[in-house]
C-alpha cells in the first residue's frame, strides 16, 4: 500500500472515530446543513452573545496546516484523562472545519436556528413575532419598548471581549445573579393570558392534538457540528421519527468560538420557540423532548440537570414573549453522550476562554461542573441513554456512573448498551426502541389517546 494510500485510510478511520466531520468545502462554495432553505432562525434581532466583532482576532489558529493534517490531530488530543495543551488544534479544527468552509461566520453573528420536519408535513408560517419586553423588578411591561428595540449601550455592553478569560463567557459571580431558582417561576413572566398562549388554541381549545416533537441536536465537541453539510445526527434521525407520526425539528446552535453558557442558551431558546409557536407546527407543546448525540448529549444532559429554569441571559439583553415561556421538556435521550469531561479533557478548550482551562485549579472546577452524575438535578425528566461498548472516543465508563447518579435520585431512566458499537452509530441502530420508549412516556400527558 503505498504512503498516500495508507495516509488516505487512516483519515477515513479518524473522520469515523471523530463522527462525521463536516466536509471541507472552497470558502466561495460555502455547503450547508441538509434542508438549510427551510430554517427558522430562533432569536430576534438581537442574539445574546453576538457582538459583530471578528472571531479570528480572538481565536489561535495555526495558519501553516490543513483540514486533513488538524483532523488528525484534534483526534489524538480529543480523547483522554491527561491534560493537554489543546487551544490552539481546537481553535484550528474549527476554523478549518467550520468557518473556512462557510459553515460558520468569520465574526460572532452567527444565528442559530431550527430545521423543522412536521410530521403532517405543512409548510410552517409562524403567525406572529413576538414583543420584546422592558422588565422592570419582577414585571414585565411589554408596552413600554417598541419591538426588538434595544439601545446601542446595551448592544455594546453585551459585545464579547477580547481578553480569553472573559471571551464569550459569564463569570461565576455573574451566574449567581442571573440564576433565577426553579420556584421562582413567576419572576419575569409573562400575564396569565399571555401565557396560555402555548396552551392554548386561537378558538380556546387546548393543544391537545398535535404531535410529539423532538429537538435534535448534531455532536462535534463544540468545535463544529456533524450536521453542517451532512444529514448525520440530523435530518436522518427526523425522517426516521417523521416516519412513526413524530415531528423533528434540527438545531443548529452555536460553538467554538462562543463559549458557555451560549450553546446551552440556543437550546434553551429552541425548546421556548417551539412551545410558543406550537400551534404554528402543529405540535403539542408538552410532549416536546430533545435528543442529543456525542456532545450534543452533552449539551442535552447539561440542560436539563443544570440550565433548565435558569436564567443566563446578559443583563443587558431586553427579553421577549419566548424568553418568558417555560423552557421544560417531556424527556431527554442521550445517545452516545459525553456526561463528563473528565475522559475528554480538552473538549474544555471548546467550551469555556483558554486562561481557566490552562489553569489547573480553574480547571479542576470546570470538570467538576460539567460532570453530570455529580449535578444530577433532572429526575423530574424520562431520560434514556444508548451507547457502544466499543466507543473509542468517549468512556462509556462516564455514561454508566451517569446512569447510576439518576437510578440513586430515583429518575426513570433506561440505558441501552450495543455490543461491539463505536462512536457515531447511526440512528437505524436505537430509533426503533426509543420512539417505543418515547410513545409510552408521553401518552400519559392531557389529551393523549
Amino acid at each position: 500500500m503505498s504512503r498516500l494510500t495508507k495516509r488516505a485510510a487512516a483519515l477515513m478511520g479518524i473522520i469515523f472515530l471523530v463522527g462525521n466531520l463536516p466536509l471541507n468545502v472552497a470558502a466561495d462554495e460555502p455547503k450547508r446543513a441538509a434542508d438549510y432553505e427551510k430554517h427558522i432562525d430562533i432569536w430576534g434581532e438581537y442574539v445574546p452573545g453576538n457582538t459583530g466583532e471578528s472571531k479570528l482576532s480572538c481565536m489561535n489558529i495555526n495558519t501553516e496546516t490543513n483540514y486533513g493534517d488538524i483532523a488528525s490531530e484534534f483526534s489524538k488530543v480529543i480523547v483522554g484523562g491527561d491534560y493537554k495543551e489543546a487551544e490552539q488544534t481546537i481553535d484550528s479544527m474549527t476554523y478549518y472545519a467550520e468557518i473556512q468552509p462557510g459553515y460558520e461566520s468569520e465574526r460572532f453573528d452567527d444565528r442559530p436556528y431550527l430545521i423543522p420536519y412536521p410530521a403532517d408535513n405543512r409548510k410552517v408560517v409562524l403567525s406572529r413575532m413576538p414583543e420584546t419586553l422592558e422588565v422592570s423588578g419582577n414585571a414585565a411591561d411589554v408596552d413600554s419598548v417598541s419591538e426588538n428595540e434595544v439601545s446601542k449601550n446595551a448592544v455594546s455592553r453585551n459585545k464579547v471581549r477580547k481578553n480569553a478569560v472573559s471571551r464569550n463567557t459569564v463569570s461565576k459571580n455573574v451566574i449567581s445573579r442571573n440564576k433565577v431558582s426553579k420556584n421562582a417561576v413567576s419572576k419575569n413572566s409573562l400575564s396569565k393570558d399571555a401565557v396560555s398562549r402555548n396552551t392554548i388554541s386561537k378558538n380556546g381549545a387546548a393543544l391537545s392534538g398535535g404531535s410529539p416533537a423532538v429537538i435534535i441536536i448534531s455532536g462535534g465537541a463544540y468545535t463544529y457540528k456533524s450536521m453542517d453539510g451532512s444529514d448525520f445526527e440530523s435530518k436522518d434521525i427526523a425522517i426516521a421519527l417523521n416516519s412513526y407520526g413524530i415531528s423533528a425539528f434540527v438545531l443548529h446552535y452555536r460553538s467554538n468560538p462562543y463559549e458557555y453558557p451560549y450553546p446551552w442558551l440556543d437550546l434553551q431558546r429552541a425548546v421556548r420557540h417551539l412551545r410558543f409557536y406550537a400551534e404554528d407546527y402543529g405540535i403539542d407543546p408538552e410532549k416536546i423532548s430533545i435528543l442529543g448525540c456525542s456532545a450534543g448529549g452533552n449539551l442535552a444532559g447539561t440542560f436539563i440537570n443544570e440550565i433548565r429554569g435558569e436564567d443566563l441571559l446578559p443583563e443587558e439583553y431586553l427579553k421577549d414573549e419566548i424568553d418568558c415561556v417555560s423552557d421544560n421538556v417531556a424527556s431527554a435521550a442521550l445517545i452516545y453522550p459525553v456526561t463528563t469531561f473528565k475522559y475528554n479533557i480538552s473538549m474544555l478548550f471548546a467550551a469555556f476562554p483558554a486562561a481557566e482551562v490552562q489553569d489547573g485549579n480553574r480547571r479542576n472546577e470546570l470538570l467538576n461542573k460539567m460532570d453530570l452524575a455529580s449535578n444530577f438535578n433532572s429526575a423530574d425528566i424520562p431520560q434514556i441513554v444508548c451507547y457502544g461498548t466499543a466507543d473509542r472516543l468517549v468512556n462509556h465508563e462516564g455514561t454508566l456512573e451517569y446512569v447510576s447518579a439518576a437510578k440513586n435520585a430515583g429518575a426513570d431512566i433506561e440505558s441501552y448498551q450495543l455490543e461491539g458499537l463505536d462512536h457515531a452509530f447511526r440512528c437505524d441502530n436505537y430509533i426503533d426502541g426509543y420512539v417505543k420508549w418515547l410513545k409510552e412516556k408521553v401518552r400519559s400527558h392531557p389529551g393523549e389517546t
